[in-house]
């Protein structure tokens, strides 16, 4: 069926944890331990509600997904901000570089310091500066005039 993400067992791992500290007795989803310091540090915080679980599920496709498959039918304006010093497995600068520039629709790259998850410790200026500027980019293309 085209568009099913219902997975079946042979498509669907979990539940399983999110994040470990030992990924040989425990296994999880995301293995990097910078995952597991943000998740258990922050998004562990009491009131968050997060919880380590989930179910991942990888619905059959003809063609395995990849960004830079995708990215020459983003028509839509998209913005990509982008780490230099990202230190999670699967995040490579360049790879994205070349995902960015397949894509026709208006675009806007973003060069930010720190890491994966520097961006995402609230109160912080990495926090500040990456919300600003989607702040700025959704503004722009939404149309939202700022109150008068």
């Amino acid at each position: 069926m085209h568009g099913d993400v219902h997975g079946s067992p042979e498509t669907t791992t979990g539940p399983i944890p999110v994040v470990s500290f030992d990924q040989y007795s425990i296994p999880s989803l995301l293995k990097p331990i910078q995952a597991f310091r943000w998740f258990i540090d922050y998004g562990g915080r009491p009131g968050s509600n997060w919880e380590n679980r989930v179910t991942r599920v990888l619905p059959a496709t003809s063609t395995p997904f990849h960004p830079m498959l995708s990215a020459p039918f983003l028509k839509m304006p998209t913005l990509m901000m982008v780490a230099p010093e990202d230190e999670m497995v699967h995040a490579n600068y360049a790879v994205a570089k070349q995902t960015y520039e397949l894509i026709p629709g208006p675009k806007q790259w973003y060069d930010i310091a720190g890491g994966h998850f520097g961006l995402l410790y609230y109160p912080g200026e990495l926090f500040n500066e990456a919300s600003q500027e989607q702040t700025r980019f959704l503004k722009k293309w939404l149309s939202i005039k700022p109150p008068i």
